[in-house]
């Protein structure tokens, strides 16, 4: 993806937010919350990671005959205002504070995350320069898919700091959260360049596969990459965590179960619990499903985008998923 669809899609932010805020205090409080978009876009260019909420946008775009670039960029934009008032809440819910806030309340904070997933999506799409019964579906779309990605977290939210977490259910929380999120993008993009109700659904399945298998990665690289281990730090059943727990006898669970709790305060226990898990087949087994994920993902594609040359984009993003080598250093079979 060029460097300028991420700085078209930022400078169309930056006017829309002037735009809708009422008053100079609201206007200012989005656009602090915007900071922490433009921050995830540099640090994810500087890993050459991929920025799903524009990435997939313009690819899916690219890949048929596209409407003009101002309504991509303006979609492109809803999305990724999705992605930020989700990263805004989960942040809260974690009790995480990244450092543009500054002097910002919790409150301000929570009412800056509820009023970029809330309300501004939902304007862009209003005001897409498209035929009304378009934008209509385009609408119902936007909210189904935020139904389901908060179903989904609730789903999440239940299990943490549970006793007996079941894999199954910990990994439709994962579909349900990150898988439809990117199938709603994906969706939307379909949509918007006018394919037919069939190429929409495989877009679909091809954003729910790959948002599922990109999840289960970003969960083992933080178990065993990450220094502060900040998914044991908040007590997050993952799911290498919700397997190894399934694999506990009932005379070993409530030990390990202890450890996990006060892992939540204490690094040396987290260490002690990343250890363990470490020590067993569980994450290689999340890395599988994964990759079998991703093989879903792009069958779904090539089904969408049977042309090989209008599918190079797609493929180049797909094909850019794999597994951190450190990863597998840090993990026995």
């Amino acid at each position: 993806m060029t460097v300028d669809h991420y700085a078209r899609v930022l400078r169309w932010l930056e006017r829309f937010i002037a735009e809708a805020a009422q008053g100079e205090p609201q206007r200012r409080l989005l656009d602090t919350a915007l900071e922490g978009l433009r921050r995830h876009i540099a640090e994810s260019r500087a890993d050459d990671v991929t920025i799903p909420s524009i990435d997939y946008l313009f690819a899916i775009c690219a890949a048929v005959q596209a409407p003009d670039l101002g309504s991509v960029t303006a979609l492109a934009g809803a999305c990724s205002l999705v992605f930020l008032g989700l990263d805004i809440l989960d942040d809260a819910a974690d009790g995480d504070r990244p450092p543009h806030w500054g002097d910002c309340s919790a409150a301000e904070i929570n009412l800056a995350g509820a009023t970029v997933l809330s309300t501004l999506p939902a304007l862009a799409v209003a005001r897409l320069d498209i035929p009304a019964d378009l934008r209509a579906a385009m609408q119902q779309t936007l909210s189904c898919g935020l139904l389901r990605m908060s179903a989904g977290q609730h789903a999440d939210l239940a299990m943490t700091d549970t006793g007996i977490v079941d894999p199954e259910r910990v990994e439709a929380s994962v579909i349900g959260k990150s898988g439809e999120q990117l199938a709603t993008y994906c969706t939307l993009a379909a949509q918007l360049v006018g394919l037919p109700q069939a190429q929409i659904a495989d877009y679909a399945e091809m954003g729910r596969h790959f948002g599922t298998a990109e999840q289960l990665l970003s969960d083992c690289h933080e178990l065993l990459c990450d220094p502060d281990m900040r998914d044991l730090a908040h007590g997050a059943r993952t799911l290498p965590v919700a397997l190894y727990l399934a694999r506990l006898g009932n005379h070993e669970r409530p030990a390990f179960l202890a450890l996990l709790d006060r892992a939540r305060h204490d690094k040396t226990a987290r260490l002690e619990a990343r250890d363990r898990i470490r020590a067993t087949g569980v994450v290689r087994r999340v890395l599988v499903k994964a990759e079998l994920y991703r093989q879903h993902a792009r069958r779904a594609a090539a089904r969408a985008c049977p042309a090989e040359s209008p599918r190079r984009a797609l493929d180049h993003i797909l094909g850019g998923f794999g597994v951190d080598p450190a990863m597998l250093d840090n993990t026995s079979i």
